[in-house]
């Protein structure tokens, strides 16, 4: 019965990309968004679950995510983000409204170092899953989300 979801999480530098991306140096490198069939993109895979799950889909509403900084929304900046802005991708950089990496903010990491959300997702990425989508035979929906980046113990005003 259903024929409708939202495809999240909205965040992840590659989540979106329908071409496996590597992280790295030649002979060090780690995949970003391959990790259930080798050489797949995940995107996809989690696509052909999808469909086999909910035969009757007939529209996604696609999700990306950018942050804001502040809960004053006179002030809040809202901005792309990177998980982190010094490993190179391939085979595509990540560029987001005409921003590189090593020109975007870093989203709040924890006491352990790790990002504690997944950047926004790359302009590439999301056209490759929107071209996907629509291959399939799927109405898509874009739609923009907004995450409170804002770090713990801030001076802020709530």
């Amino acid at each position: 019965m259903v024929r409708s979801v939202a495809i999240l999480p909205g965040a992840g530098e590659f989540s979106y990309a329908a071409v496996a991306h590597r992280r790295g140096a030649d002979g060090s490198e780690t995949t970003q968004n391959v990790h259930a069939i080798a050489d797949r993109a995940d995107f996809l895979v989690s696509l052909d679950n999808l469909q086999a799950a909910v035969p009757n889909l007939e529209a996604v509403t696609l999700i990306a995510s950018w942050f804001g900084d502040d809960l004053r929304a006179g002030v809040c900046r809202v901005r792309p983000q990177v998980e982190q802005d010094m490993h190179r991708s391939k085979p595509e950089e990540w560029r987001v409204n005409g921003i590189e990496r090593t020109d975007a903010s870093v989203v709040t990491t924890n006491a352990d170092g790790l990002s504690v959300f997944g950047g926004t997702p790359s302009d590439a990425s999301i056209v490759q899953a929107i071209q996907e989508l629509k291959a399939r035979g799927l109405r898509v929906t874009f739609r923009p989300q907004l995450l409170m980046d804002i770090q713990a113990g801030n001076t802020l005003s709530d």
